[in-house]
């Protein structure tokens, strides 16, 4: 092949990479802070993804790094120059402290075939354990036996907070707990009895109503077993 014809090659597939052009995607951002979420809470992002390229973009995938995190696929199909929307949820239900999920988008874009975001936080509550724990374990108990236990609580809040009532869903965990105020960072006990029902490993919510319009309904993980 001479250097004429190697050089017009050459310049043809440059010109047919112009002339056909390609996708390229490009987010709205990378990291997204949602700040203090109380437990319990849903948040949600509206992430922009625009095809900044010339050919029509594909998004074929949208992965996220837990089952708390779910992301709402857009339109399949993103015109050369045109934006979409992404729309993120994080459920802090079961979580506590600082997060970090990641969201993975894979497309058609040569250049850039899967691009991430990453999403933090810090997962609060009105009221923690104590000492403090994502999950109550209740212990043990044989069938159809009732066994005591106290869980101590504590006010996170720098003024008085107000605990109305608990609701218990399971009908096997029970309290005689009618509410009160607790004073900023002090402390409450309150006693449950469990009965287990069943032979085998329960697991569970319970829900602690309070004062507080941020988190007026506290979920509360908690587990036990029936032997």
């Amino acid at each position: 092949m001479t250097r004429t014809v190697r050089s017009f090659f050459i310049l043809s597939i440059i010109f047919l990479s112009v002339s056909y052009g390609q996708p390229a995607i490009k987010l709205g951002g990378s990291v997204f802070n949602l700040g203090p979420i109380f437990h319990g809470d849903v948040k949600r992002i509206a992430l922009a993804v625009t095809n900044t390229g010339d050919q029509p973009l594909r998004i074929l995938s949208i992965e996220t790094s837990c089952g708390c995190t779910s992301a709402k696929q857009p339109a399949e199909f993103i015109p050369a120059g045109a934006t979409d929307t992404v729309v993120i949820s994080f459920n802090s239900l079961g979580f506590s402290g600082r997060i970090t999920k990641m969201v993975t988008i894979r497309s058609n874009d040569p250049q850039q075939p899967s691009v991430e975001a990453r999403i933090t936080g810090t997962v609060t509550s009105v009221l923690e354990t104590v000492p403090p724990m994502q999950v109550i374990n209740f212990g043990g108990s044989p069938v159809g036996t009732t066994a005591p236990v106290s869980i101590t609580f504590r006010n996170t809040l720098d003024v008085p907070l107000s605990i109305t009532k608990i609701s218990i869903p399971d009908t096997s965990l029970r309290t005689a707990f009618t509410g009160m105020t607790v004073a900023p960072g002090a402390t409450i006990e309150v006693p449950f009895t469990f009965t287990p029902r069943v032979n085998s490993f329960v697991e569970n919510y319970f829900y602690i109503h309070t004062s507080d319009a941020r988190q007026p309904k506290l979920p509360i993980r908690y587990m036990y077993l029936g032997r």
